[in-house]
């Protein structure tokens, strides 16, 4: 629960610890020498602007062609994650999917246009509802 208030992706990501970014990839992680680190050493500590810039990067590449894939790398690197805009850039990216898709008659939108349109999106679903 911690984890989640703190925007933080959890234990399974590269920087797992929610207060620090100690860590490492997957392939140095298992080694002894490198668990035997993390028990001795404190990364940098995470600050509230990094988090809050991770999270609107996050955002802004949700709009992007390969969107998925670009949000899973960062949040499996940076260890951040906001669960509260998950559905957010979950609607962004499948909305991205549809619009990117060949249509019936074999016309496609430009790139432009669908970027302009998610980032309305994007705007509208950022707004406080009254």
């Amino acid at each position: 629960m911690q984890a989640e208030e703190c925007s933080h992706n959890g234990l399974g990501c590269n920087l797992f610890c929610r207060t620090c970014k100690v860590g490492g990839t997957r392939l140095i992680k298992p080694q002894k020498k490198a668990f035997l680190s993390y028990s001795l050493y404190e990364g940098p500590l995470r600050t509230p602007h990094e988090t809050d810039a991770e999270i609107r990067r996050q955002l802004s590449m949700s709009v992007l062609p390969g969107a998925q894939s670009k949000v899973d790398s960062a949040r499996q690197a940076t260890g951040v994650w906001d669960s509260g805009l998950h559905s957010i850039i979950h609607t962004l990216i499948e909305m991205g999917k549809q619009l990117r898709k060949a249509r019936p008659d074999n016309s496609q939108a430009s790139e432009d246009a669908i970027r302009k349109q998610l980032e309305t999106e994007l705007d509208r679903l950022l707004q406080p509802h009254s």
